[in-house]
């Protein structure tokens, strides 16, 4: 499989303003990749609080490989919440599948989403 088919662009828009650029890889969890990259755009709701962004997509994907432990710049999928979690800062987690990591150019921009708002992510 050829490398551009195992990472793709996405771009999450915060309230119609602050832009990030990630990479979701299917190496972190094949099925979920997958699914996800499928059902894009995804949009929902976002609350900012204690060092992660939850964003509310009500995406179905179920268990894949599932990590403990989030780097700051982290994307999550939370099966339980069918819920994206954003990582602000380097934390454990419990029972999340690793979907991707944002750009490092656009990590010194997680400080400055907003506490809530609307998300939509979508393909580049």
């Amino acid at each position: 499989m050829a490398e551009e088919e195992n990472e793709y662009k996405v771009v999450l828009i915060f309230s119609g303003t602050l832009q990030l650029g990630a990479k979701i890889q299917r190496h972190f969890s094949p099925k979920t990749f997958t699914k996800l990259y499928n059902a894009l755009p995804l949009e929902g709701p976002f609350i900012n609080k204690r060092g992660t962004v939850q964003i509310f997509v009500n995406f179905l994907a179920g268990f894949d490989k599932l990590v403990q432990y989030a780097k700051e710049g982290s994307l999550l999928y939370d099966p339980r919440s069918r819920s994206i979690f954003l990582f602000l800062e380097s934390k454990n987690c419990s029972s999340f599948v690793q979907l991707g990591r944002i750009d490092e150019e656009d990590i010194q921009l997680l400080k400055k989403i907003p506490n809530s708002g609307f998300v939509k992510i979508q393909k580049q």
